[in-house]
């Protein structure tokens, strides 16, 4: 899958420690207007290239599936048999903005050959689990709540 240049700002050196646990989502950290990065803005931009990728069929929908509610996965699946068969999307701009503390609101404009169509996307962070009798400790994460097409 191709991108436009969605982030101009990102910084590819640097990474963050917010990154969640599983299967390889790396990001790079986005610098802010103030020149600090906020790594949870990053995660959000590589999270929406894999569902990019997905929707383009490079990727299975089971490989996002621990930052995902199962309505979401249900969501992705829909629409990648929805969107412009045959034509691979193309990430042209995202836009993020930050309505809480531990959360994400992002917009994805894809192109899907002549088509464009705008994604929104709701990312919460969860607190991480102490362990308990019968239960491993998990550390914090974040995940997918959203998905909307217009």
């Amino acid at each position: 899958i191709s991108v436009a240049s969605p982030s101009a700002d990102l910084d590819r050196s640097a990474s963050g420690g917010a990154e969640p646990p599983g299967p390889s989502l790396t990001f790079s950290a986005v610098r802010s207007s103030e020149g600090t990065a906020d790594p949870a803005v990053a995660w959000s931009r590589q999270f929406a290239q894999v569902v990019a990728e997905i929707l383009a069929g490079a990727r299975s929908p089971r490989q996002i599936a621990p930052w995902t509610t199962e309505r979401v996965r249900d969501r992705i699946i829909l629409l990648t048999q929805t969107l412009s068969p045959g034509h691979k999307p193309r990430i042209r701009r995202i836009v993020t903005s930050r309505p809480a503390a531990l959360v994400v609101e992002m917009t994805v404009v894809l192109s899907f050959g002549p088509r464009s169509r705008a994604l929104a996307l709701r990312i919460e962070q969860l607190p991480g689990r102490r362990p308990a009798p019968g239960l491993p400790a998990r550390p914090a994460r974040w995940l997918c709540t959203e998905i909307e097409i217009g």
